[in-house]
């Protein structure tokens, strides 16, 4: 029976929704935005010298064209002569041309060309930039420009005094809806956070990088045509691709699937790992930390579709685990869902070992008990193997692994244990080296939060704590960072074992106070199933960035494919709140006050990044 109470909960909710909802559709992106964005490949391109030149295409979708946004690198080198750069339209007629002295230019330089007259009829038309240098072979500059490079001095939606007044609507709508739900720290804590995600939506371009190259295939392939091209050529995640076609003319609808994902989110991890009452409230404390510019690294559209729109099927499918593993009967809808979510999840290789990892324990821990969802979880895993023959299958996934080589010189030459060193520094980077690492950070804090309240062994402690401080002492207080993007010269170092060493020791750190914070007793059984199904998340978690190494595209593609390690992170750290709620049992009205503080803090942080409102 629905109380009266409820029921005004519910309205509320359902029309703070709704209003957001044609804020997202109707409204569109902010108004009166300069639109200059700079961002860059990591990876390793070739000099521009008197031996070669460099042509890249340049594909505007609005008018009024202004400028060029580059990079230049030396990678430390000394460098020589003049640097020309020429920009010509499709007729290969010269619009403008601009020269630079080589020997001035700094590491990872950004300049911007500005045009002596801007070009008003630049929409959808396709520019080449082309950069000659006279410098001689080693003492050339390296250029580096993606399509997120584009400056145009026209404001692109015209923007009405009723429509700057409503978009100040979900500010307004915060302190209503707060005390609406004060009486429900859940509802409350989960408005204002749906609220934040919608507004940050909001203020996501969906014309930079990747977008826009995306956005010119449905002018040239079908559906299936581009879906049989991708896999020939570039990917085995057909699923995604599909998707991703569908969605790139239409970005008011990829705002409105991501705000929706994003918002349930913190649903379905509390689902995973069995959060009930005011306890659900540390999810939405800890997911935003997650470093959310890392999804515009490739464009928002494009990356988030092959990240986050995998991240929110996986938890759909391992809280339908979680259900079936506590013997509780599905709904008959639950089956095809899972199935999809299954497939479509796994549709990254990434994604796809990562959910397998989780799904045969349960699958083994199944079997052991002879329990009736035994025929679920083969079929689970059934499925999740099966994505990752696809990937081993297509021609596509080694056809760019060979395109793609030229961004890694000499990664050729690596040897398999040469590539594990790799993958080892590179998970050391995403979690200790930087600039975000606060996932990390937090985690560690709140694992050996946890072991204090769950044991009173001494060593136990120690060895909880290591991770913490270790990561405090050489990152903050002294700010030293401790890897390097390596190449096949800094494999053969010492450094590197050390570093590898390093790790090694701070993952068994980590590995045996997880199983400390599920231990039943101070001499009860450490290896419980709960400890070991954390500790998969956590190890196949930081394998999913390794593996990373065994492609040459690990640096220029950046920190969005450490997005499963960060959201694994984000599990244990709820999982291990929720342990230490068991110990102390705090009240509900501090936890919500704490978790919505935190959250609101975090929150408005993540909006002011994505505005690009730098803060201290």
């Amino acid at each position: 029976m629905v109380t009266s109470s409820q029921r005004n909960n519910i309205t509320w909710i359902t029309l703070s929704v709704i209003i957001l909802v044609f804020y997202i559709l109707f409204l569109g992106s902010p108004a009166n935005v300069s639109d200059l964005h700079s961002s860059w490949y990591n990876g390793f391109l070739p000099e521009i010298n008197t031996d070669y030149s460099y042509e890249q295409q340049i594909y505007s979708n609005r008018d009024n064209l202004s400028a060029v946004s580059v990079i230049f690198c030396n990678y430390e080198r000394a460098c020589s002569g003049t640097v020309f750069l020429g920009l010509y339209d499709e007729d290969g007629a010269l619009i403008d041309h601009w020269e630079y002295d080589a020997s001035t230019i700094a590491n990872q330089t950004e300049y911007t060309l500005t045009l002596d007259t801007p070009i008003s009829d630049s929409r959808e038309q396709t520019y080449t930039l082309r950069i000659t240098s006279d410098s001689r072979p080693g003492e050339g500059v390296t250029f580096c420009t993606v399509y997120e490079s584009l400056l145009y001095n026209v404001d692109y939606y015209n923007p009405s005094v009723w429509i700057t007044l409503l978009k100040i609507i979900p500010f307004i709508l915060i302190p209503f809806v707060f005390f609406k739900l004060r009486g429900n720290a859940w509802g409350t804590a989960y408005a204002v956070y749906c609220v934040f995600i919608i507004a940050l939506h909001l203020y996501m371009p969906t014309n930079t990088n990747d977008d826009m190259f995306f956005s010119r295939v449905n002018n040239d392939y079908s559906l299936l045509s581009w879906i049989s091209y991708r896999w020939n050529t570039w990917t085995s995640r057909f699923l995604q691709e599909g998707i991703g076609y569908i969605v790139v003319d239409r970005p008011m609808l990829w705002k409105f699937i991501d705000t929706v994902m994003v918002s349930l989110l913190p649903v379905f991890i509390n689902r995973s790992l069995g959060a009930e009452g005011y306890a659900r409230l540390y999810a939405l404390a800890v997911i935003p930390l997650y470093p959310i510019l890392d999804m515009r690294s490739a464009g928002w559209m494009c990356t988030t579709w092959t990240y986050m729109w995998a991240v929110f099927p996986a938890f759909v499918v391992t809280s339908i685990i979680r259900k079936v593993m506590d013997s509780k009967t599905l709904k008959w809808y639950e089956y095809p869902v899972f199935a999809f979510c299954l497939l479509f999840a796994g549709n990254h290789e990434l994604m796809a070992f990562y959910l397998l990892c989780i799904i045969l324990f349960c699958l083994i821990i199944s079997l052991v008990k002879k329990s009736s969802s035994t025929p679920f979880l083969i079929f689970a895993s059934a499925v999740s193997v099966i994505n990752l023959v696809l990937f081993l299958m297509s021609p596509g996934a080694k056809a760019r692994g060979m395109a793609e080589a030229y961004h890694f010189p000499g990664y050729e030459n690596f040897s398999f244990f040469d590539k594990v060193f790799l993958g080892i520094n590179r998970c050391l980077e995403v979690t200790m080296s930087r600039d975000e690492t606060a996932v990390f950070t937090v985690m560690c804090i709140a694992v050996a939060v946890a072991v204090f309240m769950n044991t009173r062994n001494v060593l136990r402690r120690i060895i909880a704590v290591l991770p913490a401080l270790v990561q405090f002492t050489l990152t903050t207080l002294l700010s030293i960072s401790i890897t390097d993007r390596i190449t096949d010269v800094h494999l053969r170092s010492g450094r590197v074992v050390g570093l590898t060493v390093f790790a090694v020791l701070l993952l068994v750190c980590l590995v045996y106070s997880i199983f400390n914070i599920y231990r039943e007793s101070e001499d009860g059984l450490c290896f419980t199933n709960k400890g070991m199904i954390m500790n998969i998340v956590l190890v196949a978690g930081l394998l999913t960035t390794a593996a990373m190494a065994f492609s040459p595209t690990l640096y220029v593609s950046g920190y969005r494919t450490s997005c499963f390690t960060y959201f694994g992170m984000i599990c244990i750290t709820v999982g291990a709140a929720l342990r230490v709620t068991d110990k102390v049992k705090p009240s509900s009205k501090g936890i919500a006050t704490a978790v919505i503080s935190c959250e609101a803090v975090l929150l408005i942080g993540r909006l002011l990044s994505v505005m690009g409102i730098s803060f201290i």
